[in-house]
């Protein structure tokens, strides 16, 4: 088994895991996103293929994009340790491969649940309005109007990882 092999079977069980305990029990547990911080900044201190630099740097993109998603109500803090850890372990270029990945698939989650609980039309509005306070914080943050309804994010967390691990492996035209 190859180093950079060993990295995507440890990647992929730690998402893995988390995206369970986060659908059984709407958390991503500190006892498995720390140990994959750490573990993911040795191997890439020991191992080139991914390389100390790059972990640091995915470290930094996913505290700095999914903290302010968190900061903003749109994640819990599992989330974002869970978007830390893949940084740590295969740095910045699959972190932001898997962005995209894992956002398109949280949103199209989302839209979904919404929509079937009928809640999508004032979900929607509350977006638009959270996208201005983000950008004029000075403003009184809006409240959403309608009962809350929310979806663990570590299932697309998880499905956004593996569909870049994917595309690694088989070179889809997929990002």
């Amino acid at each position: 088994m190859t180093t950079l092999t060993f990295i995507n079977l440890f990647l992929i069980t730690v998402i893995g895991i988390s995206a369970l305990t986060d659908i059984r029990t709407g958390k991503i547990y500190n006892s498995i996103t720390y140990p994959a911080i750490g573990i993911g900044i040795l191997m890439s201190a020991l191992v080139p293929a991914v390389g100390l630099g790059q972990s640091l740097l995915g470290i930094g993109i996913a505290l700095i994009f999914f903290g302010g998603m968190w900061a903003a109500g749109g994640l819990g803090a599992g989330d974002v340790k869970l978007m830390v850890a893949i940084g740590a372990v295969k740095g910045s270029t699959f972190l932001l491969a898997s962005s995209v990945n894992i956002v398109v698939i949280g949103c199209l989650m989302g839209v979904g649940v919404l929509a079937w609980k009928g809640r999508l039309w004032p979900a929607l509005a509350w977006v638009g309005k959270m996208l201005v306070w983000m950008v004029s914080p000075w403003r009184k943050r809006p409240v959403l109007v309608t009962e809350q309804t929310t979806i663990p994010f570590g299932p697309a967390s998880c499905l956004g990882a593996l569909v870049t691990l994917l595309n690694d492996v088989f070179h889809f035209i997929w990002i």
